[in-house]
């Protein structure tokens, strides 16, 4: 992901009930690892658990996750498609649509084997995501892309307002929505600041026979953070897995 730390924070702040849900979820529990940890707003709200790892390759998110957590948490800086943490975790949370900056097939098959080699016998893989299965055969590339900046609305950067601005690419034959986020500064500045998140989306069906093949066949999904029925017009979708 290339996308300045500070400025991905600033906007991206999970989606509405996701704090609360992997926080029940991993209520009681004596350890947990997240993937795609970032700043660490997962992880803050699992303070109970007594050993919490969090996993990412963006250098300046870990430092923010560092600063948030302190030692309370261990962090790894590593590829989520190759870890080896040398242990194994009772949950394993992968937030925000995280699974999706996966690109490839064999990409999302490599980071399920190393989930299913890090779960505990009775662990459960805990992930959610923005549903496709409504929009992708019906909609056009013109629905979802546009060739004009959208405005977002405006966030504080280490206290400097900024306007932000969206510009989206799809391509329906390779499942790959393409976003650029830009920042520009509310003092007039000409100088703004872009960043980028790439996302290959799944349909439940890929999803489903991924988790299958990579040993994690008993799943569960909802439509949302409430336990709401999966619905393939919902916009949004929440998993769990397990052997």
């Amino acid at each position: 992901m290339t996308y300045p730390a500070a400025f991905y924070t600033a906007l991206h702040e999970g989606t509405p009930g996701d704090l609360a849900f992997y926080a029940s979820a991993c209520e009681g529990v004596d350890s947990v690892l997240e993937l795609g940890c970032g700043d660490g707003r997962v992880l803050a709200v699992m303070s109970e658990v007594a050993v919490r790892h969090g996993l990412d390759l963006h250098e300046g998110l870990l430092e923010a996750a560092e600063a948030r957590l302190g030692d309370a948490v261990t962090l790894h800086r590593a590829d989520m498609r190759a870890f080896d943490l040398g242990r194994t975790f009772d949950r394993i949370v992968l937030p925000f649509s995280g699974l999706y900056c996966l690109l490839g097939d064999a990409d999302v098959a490599r980071c399920l084997a190393c989930v299913r080699d890090h779960l505990t016998p009775d662990g459960a893989l805990l992930l959610d995501a923005y549903a496709a299965d409504e929009f992708h055969p019906h909609a056009e590339p013109e629905d979802v892309g546009v060739k004009d900046w959208n405005e977002l609305g405006h966030v504080l950067v280490d206290g400097a307002p900024y306007a932000v601005y969206e510009q989206s690419r799809w391509d329906p034959e390779d499942q790959r929505i393409d976003v650029t986020y830009r920042y520009a500064p509310m003092d007039g500045s000409p100088t703004t600041v872009d960043g980028v998140i790439e996302q290959r989306y799944l349909l439940r069906h890929q999803l489903e026979a991924h988790l299958r093949d990579a040993g994690l066949p008993t799943v569960q999904m909802w439509g949302g953070f409430g336990g709401e029925p999966w619905s393939a017009e919902g916009e949004h979708w929440v998993a769990r897995a397990r052997r």
